[in-house]
């Protein structure tokens, strides 16, 4: 995420994500391991770190690696990712259920993996995001953040945190295909809060 307080070309830039607003723009998606941390964003729970929880119920009831387990999870995974979700979070809570007709609480690692669940059970709908036209995991979002790091880390490479944010701010413009309108808004703000003792950067 971009910082730079008032800097007009940052400011210019945070207008294609959360920190300013999506009006009248493509919608964006925040996909994270803990749920939705940008509230105009469409909001989902990475799909592959869910199925990683629900994985760590089907090994935790039937046994790690066992035949039952795969055979308890493959049609959940298929329901969680086609529309489903609402039946894979009942079938947790039935789990709940039997273990109290036993008169027994669920394991720990189950209980656990159950309250994540309810906690994300907004944030599991992959049939909106799909149609949304947005992917449903942060494998592309961590690959980016990845070559930001390479771009910014190679070796004999120092930056002011000015300079980084902006060639940063840059960088995001270009991939957006947001280049003319960030110059736009960059220049209008320019003109009433121009850079003293900064070069502006060219076209």
């Amino acid at each position: 995420m971009l910082h730079g307080g008032d800097d007009p070309l940052v400011r210019a830039c945070r207008r294609g994500g959360g920190e300013v607003g999506f009006a009248g723009r493509r919608r964006g998606v925040d996909l994270e391991d803990r749920g939705r941390s940008l509230p105009q964003a469409l909001g989902g729970l990475d799909f592959y770190h869910a199925c990683e929880h629900l994985w760590a119920v089907a090994h935790d009831q039937f046994g790690e690696g066992s035949p039952e387990a795969r055979a308890w999870i493959e049609p959940l995974l298929h329901q969680l990712k086609h529309g489903g979700e609402f039946g894979v979070l009942q079938t947790l809570e039935n789990l709940c259920e039997v273990c109290a007709d036993g008169h027994e609480p669920p394991h720990p690692a189950t209980q656990r993996e159950i309250a994540y669940f309810r906690r994300h059970r907004e944030h599991l709908h992959y049939d909106q995001l799909r149609a949304e036209g947005c992917p449903i995991g942060s494998g592309a979002m961590e690959s980016t953040c990845s070559q930001f790091q390479d771009r910014f880390k190679r070796t004999g490479q120092i930056w002011s945190l000015p300079g980084e944010q902006h060639l940063m701010a840059l960088d995001i413009a270009r991939r957006n295909n947001d280049w003319d309108e960030t110059w736009a808004v960059y220049t209008w703000q320019c003109q009433d809060a121009p850079l003293k003792g900064q070069r502006r950067f060219p076209k």
